[in-house]
């Protein structure tokens, strides 16, 4: 059975988001999750995008995979269709 138009996620972010609430969606490689994770520091862009995702409840997505220069590391879709952009800085 097909849910009307009008009900539920109407985008793959918006439902990869209802599925997985308070967590950020990872477009990074398998490679980039991995150097991230064996890090000293542990992957502190996921850790920042977790924050920010359970504070504002909004899709949050770890997108800078390296394909291009200057792309940010989070990309916040909020509900209402605004957008945001975070940079992970470590010192």
């Amino acid at each position: 059975m097909m849910p009307a138009e009008d009900d539920g996620p109407t985008s793959s972010s918006q439902l990869r988001s209802a599925l997985c609430r308070g967590y950020p969606v990872d477009d990074r490689s398998d490679r980039q999750r991995a150097s991230a994770a064996s890090s000293i520091l542990d992957d502190v862009e996921y850790m920042a995008a977790r924050v920010v995702a359970r504070l504002t409840g909004e899709t949050v997505t770890l997108q800078d995979d390296n394909s291009v220069d200057g792309m940010p590391d989070l990309r916040i879709d909020y509900g209402d269709g605004r957008v945001a952009y975070g940079e992970v800085r470590q010192t």
